[in-house]
């Protein structure tokens, strides 16, 4: 049973929905008309134009100039910040203060580093509330004050639709026209990468490798049986591949489920590699503990660098003290 306190939270949100039901229809009407007529293709090659060796790109190509072909984080500001003006009508931002603060806050997200979070409170933070007029009670009067419930309603209302902006339109346009990744060469920084040249670096990397006798091809009948039959070898891992300068570096992603569009797949048992090799892994690491010097050089983790290095300077030492000797 409901106590006084749930039922006016239940009602608060019932008249929170209540006042978008004809604002807000008409608003995701208007929205839905003009990303119709925006022409997303022709905006993106005058902000974010494919480089102009990418006609002459092909398999003689070295993969360290191909991974130099970024577009420059400006260019895609420039882009997303077309968009969002043709693509929503002036009503929806309220003022032209909020609009400019929304680009603002759009250029600090794609800047971000792989590793920083983007929090929820600065995608609103210099929003003007009372500028978002779709969002308020229509028979609020022009000027006339909010109280501070109607003001905290509109402030969630607010913080909901930057959220679908961000989560469901600004990310889904940089997925479908950029491949986003870090590099290297750049540290943590994030490079963004037209589809295309993307693609094109991906086919000649995969040659490369597969030239090399790295990796090998596997047809989809093959990589079926095998996830399928989980306790028959090694799955497929999925393949990352890493831009450097030099060229790409191939990640094989062994924590990750290689999974396949398959109705048979999604039923079978399939484990990441790590999983089946999860019982080798502690047969090894047994045997390590017992006899370490059967492992060489080789080292488990960054504690046992040192201790190595140690070893490694007193040996040298006593070398310099056996040739200095008569």
């Amino acid at each position: 049973q409901l106590d006084g306190k749930d039922i006016r939270y239940r009602n608060k949100r019932r008249k929170r929905w209540k006042r978008l039901n004809g604002a807000g229809i008409t608003m995701c009407k208007e929205m839905r008309r003009r990303q119709a007529s925006c022409d997303y293709s022709r905006l993106l090659e005058y902000h974010c134009p494919l480089p102009h060796e990418f006609k002459e790109l092909d398999s003689n190509t070295a993969l360290s100039h191909m991974v130099m072909l970024d577009t420059p984080v400006k260019n895609v500001a420039a882009f997303i910040q077309e968009v969002l003006w043709s693509a929503f009508p002036s009503s929806f931002w309220g003022s032209k203060h909020n609009f400019d603060q929304v680009v603002k806050t759009m250029i600090v997200y794609l800047n971000l580093r792989r590793a920083e979070a983007f929090p929820e409170k600065a995608v609103t933070s210099g929003i003007r509330v009372l500028d978002m007029k779709w969002l308020h009670s229509p028979r609020r009067k022009q000027g006339a004050t909010l109280s501070k419930s109607d003001h905290a309603s509109a402030t969630v209302l607010v913080r909901n639709v930057m959220r679908w902006l961000y989560c469901h339109f600004i990310n889904p346009v940089l997925r479908s026209t950029f491949y986003i990744t870090e590099t290297e060469f750049t540290g943590t920084k994030v490079l963004y990468y037209r589809r295309p040249v993307w693609m094109k670096i991906k086919n000649v990397s995969l040659e490369l490798l597969l030239s090399r006798g790295q990796y090998r091809e596997m047809t989809g009948a093959k990589a079926q049986r095998l996830i399928s039959s989980h306790n028959v070898g090694c799955p497929p891992a999925p393949l990352r591949i890493l831009p450097k300068k030099t060229g790409i570096r191939a990640i094989a992603m062994l924590s990750k489920t290689c999974g396949m569009n398959n109705e048979a797949t999604k039923s079978s048992d399939a484990s990441p590699p790590n999983t089946v090799m999860q019982s080798t892994f502690h047969a090894l690491k047994y045997e390590y503990e017992k006899k370490p010097n059967l492992f060489g050089a080789g080292v488990l983790g960054l504690t046992e660098v040192f201790p190595s290095f140690c070893a490694f300077v007193e040996a040298l030492k006593q070398l310099e003290v056996t040739a200095e000797s008569p």
